[in-house]
């Protein structure tokens, strides 16, 4: 009796699914399509085979929710007729359908899906892509190999993950080389994947490129090659790379040559930790492919990588790194001086010697100590008795008798600090050493005048006691010079007028005394200085020194922008016989139309430069100087002019004004505000018209 009635309710449940199958079979041609799309839901999570066919049609709905229902349910149903309706959803308008049409695919592991997925490889859709990827290595089939290696130069890099993983599912020895070049990728995880794929490959092709991936300035990416490396029989690195920056220095510390390589190519991330990390691990493992590398970070612009580079240089031990690092005894900055001397002590070369015996006369003590002590390698102990990093260093030195403590000496009679060059200076005296002779009477220029007269009092102590009476550490040592009579006074002199811009007059001045031809050059030069009292000066003593070199450049300083710089050089022309400029040139507004109408070919030099002032009140005058040089053009006296200065006229002239004033709830008067302006804005032809542009239509 109870077997009938179980026998009889079961019936009666299939009779109940069979008829609920039915039912949701008709909704699917219900109008609304929520309705149809609820019932192909339900009809998946049935599993009615009787649901194949008519969810089949569903794929071809209007509607995408309904399309990408259908094709859910059919990959849940599993049924052998959905594959072909499926691969034929890969061509559907929406991502979305086409992405559940993939998946199912991948899912079906029916091999008829591989060469549809492959062409999915192409989707516009990154995600389908992605997927297709995802359902290629699901397949297992050979013939995805290829293509999947193509994607590895997917744009997505959420593709080439997952090509990597599919890849890696295959197993097939072509994919190895693709993959090696893929841990070059730029996306870190990728790079992570590749690593991982190629230690379960097992291929030893792979073993090189792993031992490069080391040097990845992403952890989990060195991280995922070492472990590569441990399954290909290297377990070793995995020791040394834990995904720290330390991991570099460690490398550095396991004397593997292979390690050069990661560690050169950590040298090339833009990360500082592991930059300066992957210089001390080259410097720890002192291969000789790291010299060029280190010395090139050597020159690196900033101050710690120098340091870092300075020091393992030390630790390489090679020779080749002497060189450079005696040229960064140079360098501004201290430490990097000083992490120069201490290297080049520990290298051990004695040609290092001389250099660091001069480097004890460098300004900074920390310098002067660290040369000291690197001396004591090269058995001269002595030096660091004199110098102990304090401020008798220099006293000291000139207390020691060594005719070598000159060069040190020297260079500090040179430093920027007045209370180094002081001491320097009466420690040469002391040393009573001729050859100090000559650079103390150029240091007689200085422009503190504490250090002229110490420089004096030496020069005394060395045979020389009348230099003291010139120079007494006042404003009137340089004219007292000028009047010595002494030709070596020049150099001093010269010295002051280059350097100095508060002696230069004085220093100026003493120059035309002597009337020695050497001070004409760095006058000339003065005449561009941005002081325009330096400006007149030089002109003035041009003026006195009569050499006709100084003939064109005073010509241009007609067309300053300080009209006493101009009336100066206009003077200072009389003197050298060219009287008829101060005819033109009598520092007011007049001097730019009169230097145009002269119709003096040298006019366009002044004039030109006349068009590149900026600053107050000088948009009217450069206007009023671009109208001038249009009518100066006209002039027959005026001969044919190359067309590149023709061309830079052009320029000047056609540039558009632009007012720069910074202040913009005033207003902005390019006639006399304080501001700075531009351009000129004035029609001007940009090539000479045929072959005679001084007969110029303007």
């Amino acid at each position: 009796m109870c077997g009938r009635a179980g026998n009889t309710l079961g019936g009666g449940m299939k009779m109940f699914r069979s008829f609920k199958v039915r039912r949701l079979i008709t909704k699917l041609s219900h109008s609304a399509w929520d309705v149809r799309l609820s019932a192909i839901e339900k009809l998946g999570y049935l599993g009615d085979a009787r649901a194949v066919e008519p969810l089949i049609k569903t794929l071809g709905d209007s509607h995408s929710n309904v399309r990408k229902a259908a094709v859910k349910a059919l990959c849940k149903l599993g049924d052998s007729r959905a594959v072909d309706p499926l691969i034929k959803a890969l061509g559907d308008e929406k991502p979305s359908v086409r992405r559940e049409a993939v998946e199912g695919l991948g899912n079906s592991g029916d091999v008829c899906a591989v060469e549809p997925l492959i062409r999915a490889l192409g989707d516009i859709d990154s995600r389908i892509r992605k997927t297709s990827a995802a359902a290629l290595g699901k397949l297992g089939d050979p013939r995805a190999v290829e293509p999947l290696t193509s994607a590895l130069g997917d744009s997505d890099s959420s593709v080439r993950k997952a090509v990597a993983k599919s890849l890696s599912k295959l197993g097939d020895a072509r994919a190895v080389q693709p993959l090696i070049n893929a841990l070059g990728d730029e996306d870190n995880s990728v790079r992570n994947h590749v690593a991982n794929v190629l230690g379960k490959l097992g291929d030893i092709r792979a073993l090189e490129p792993l031992i490069r991936t080391l040097g990845d300035g992403d952890k989990e990416v060195r991280e995922a090659a070492a472990k590569a490396l441990s399954a290909l029989g290297e377990p070793q690195w995995s020791k040394w790379i834990v995904g720290t920056s330390f991991d570099f220095v460690r490398l550095g510390e396991s004397g593997d040559p292979r390690a050069v390589e990661p560690l050169i190519r950590a040298l090339e991330d833009s990360n500082e930790d592991v930059f300066m990390a992957a210089i001390k691990g080259l410097g720890k493992l002192g291969n000789a492919k790291a010299i060029e590398p280190l010395i090139k970070a050597l020159s690196d612009g900033d101050d710690d990588v120098c340091i870092a580079a300075a020091e393992a240089l030390c630790d390489s031990k090679n020779p080749l790194a002497v060189e450079p690092l005696i040229e960064k005894l140079g360098n501004p900055n201290e430490y990097i001086r000083k992490a120069a001397a201490e290297s080049l002590g520990k290298l051990g070369d004695v040609k290092v010697v001389e250099p660091l015996i001069e480097m004890l006369g460098d300004g900074e003590f920390v310098v002067r100590e660290a040369a000291a002590k690197a001396l004591r390698a090269f058995g001269e102990p002595q030096w660091s008795k004199w110098v102990q990093g304090d401020k008798d260093d220099f006293k000291r030195l000139g207390e020691s008798g060594d005719r070598r403590a000159v060069a040190p000496l020297l260079k500090a009679l040179c430093d920027r600090w007045y209370e180094v060059r002081i001491p320097a200076a009466e420690a040469l005296g002391k040393l009573g050493d001729a050859q100090a002779v000559e650079p103390l009477i150029r240091t007689l220029g200085d422009k503190n005048g504490d250090v002229r007269e110490a420089v004096a009092k030496a020069l005394s102590a060395l045979g020389e006691p009348q230099w003291s009476k010139w120079i007494q550490g006042d404003n009137d040592d340089f004219k007292r010079l000028g009047k010595s009579g002494d030709s070596r006074a020049v150099e001093p002199l010269i010295k002051a007028l280059i350097y100095d811009a508060s002696c230069f007059h004085y220093a100026a001045a003493a120059l035309v005394e002597l009337g020695d031809a050497h001070a004409v050059e760095p006058l000339i030069e003065a005449l561009e200085d941005s002081e325009e009292y330096v400006r007149k000066t030089a002109a003035e003593m041009l003026g006195k020194l009569g050499d006709a070199k100084a003939i064109e450049p005073l010509i241009r300083a007609l067309g300053d922008g300080d009209k006493n710089v101009r009336t100066a050089a206009a003077q200072a022309l009389r003197a050298l016989g060219e009287p008829r400029w101060s005819e033109f040139v009598k520092g007011d507004a007049g001097d730019v139309t009169r230097l145009a109408q002269s119709g003096e070919p040298l006019a366009l030099e002044p004039l030109t430069r006349f068009l590149k002032h900026t600053g107050r009140g000088f948009w009217k005058k450069r206007k009023d100087c671009a109208k001038a040089i249009q009518s100066f053009l006209t002039k027959s006296t005026v001969p044919k002019i190359e067309p590149s200065r023709w061309r830079l006229l052009h320029q000047l002239i056609i540039e558009r004004h632009v007012d720069v004033h910074q202040d913009r709830t005033q207003s902005s008067n390019c006639y006399m505000d304080y501001h700075t302006d531009t351009g000129i804005g004035l029609d001007f032809p940009e090539e000479p018209p045929g072959e005679n542009p001084q007969k110029k239509d303007f």
